[in-house]
């Protein structure tokens, strides 16, 4: 799961490697300012160049009249003196500096402080999360509001879809990141595996859910991260087609088919849809040039046709050697 963390880098194209658009300069975060005379905070994280003294200056100005935590008036503590690591134990005054640090970042630099090997190993030492809890409380609303945009965007530019299947289906590996970065702000409890999992629409309104999708438009490197969060490849739409079934019209490559193929079990490589055809069936059907490594591939690993003879013939259904 490490490699689907949060990342807000996203382009536009539909090539898999490529990702999704740049939200960075769309999206508006709400920041609290220290003082609107000294700083200026914007929105979209662009911010000018402040001078350390100003930033501090401002903050002791807020927090004038707060215990610092050790029995003494604010007014006496030389803010600039002391540690980051010093000023957190403090509590009052200073968790409030340390809060109004914090919130100066936008979110792609608050996220990577979450993740750092210094949170971590600082929380583990201290043997307290004061620290870490107060960076995702800050991050929460942030991520709240990004998510909204990211769905509206994708609700305007493919109205029949939905924004996680369209993405796989795009190839748009960075908006997928964010959304499994982000899958359970509203608290409905629903996994990772789940969101993945669960079928939707692509961007045409056909039933897929993001495995499907990824195969079907041969969006490998999507496909295999998938995978990688243990996405299901046996589920199946209401027609009864897994993402098995899609990958055999593939006509580029047969990597999708054969990341597949090491992930589903026998019965699944060997699953009927509503017409009665498995993916060895549909393999048959493919009329591209790399239609034989497809049957190739799935025969390798068990894989029979149920309308189809061994070579490729049509039988009529159920007289295929899935049946002898």
């Amino acid at each position: 799961m490490t490699s689907l963390r949060t990342n807000n880098n996203n382009n536009n194209n539909d090539g898999e490697s490529k990702g999704g658009d740049d939200d960075s300069n769309d999206i508006e975060f709400p920041r609290e300012c220290t003082d609107s005379q000294e700083i200026e905070i914007q929105a979209t994280g662009k911010r000018g160049e402040i001078a350390k003294k100003e930033i501090l200056r401002t903050i002791n100005n807020r927090i004038n009249n707060h215990n610092a935590g050790d029995g003494k008036n604010n007014n006496e503590i030389n803010i600039v003196d002391r540690s980051f690591i010093d000023i957190l134990p403090g509590g009052g005054a200073g968790r409030n500096v340390v809060c109004t640090i914090l919130t100066m970042l936008d979110m792609k630099s608050l996220s990577s402080l979450i993740y750092s090997s210094f949170i971590q190993l600082f929380c583990k030492s201290q043997n307290d999360f004061t620290l870490y809890q107060l960076c995702t409380n800050i991050q929460y609303p942030y991520k709240i509001q990004f998510m909204d945009n990211l769905k509206q965007k994708y609700k305007k530019e493919f109205p029949k879809g939905t924004p996680i299947v369209v993405a796989c289906e795009k190839g748009r590996l960075e908006d997928l990141k964010l959304f499994v970065a982000c899958h359970d702000l509203e608290g409905t409890c629903i996994s990772v595996k789940q969101l993945l999992e669960k079928v939707g629409k692509d961007s045409n309104g056909y039933e897929r859910n993001t495995l499907m999708a990824s195969a079907l438009r041969e969006r490998h490197k999507v496909l295999v991260q998938l995978l990688e969060c243990d996405c299901d490849p046996s589920i199946t739409n209401s027609y009864g087609c897994n993402a098995l079934h899609y990958s055999a019209h593939n006509k580029k490559s047969t990597r999708c088919t054969e990341s597949l193929l090491k992930k589903m079990s026998l019965l699944s490589i060997n699953k009927k849809d509503w017409q009665r055809y498995t993916p060895l069936d549909e393999a048959y059907r493919n009329g591209s040039p790399i239609k034989n490594d497809i049957v190739q591939s799935i025969r390798q690993h068990g894989g029979k046709a149920n309308s189809h003879d061994r070579n490729g013939k049509w039988v009529g259904e159920g007289e295929g050697d899935l049946n002898y």
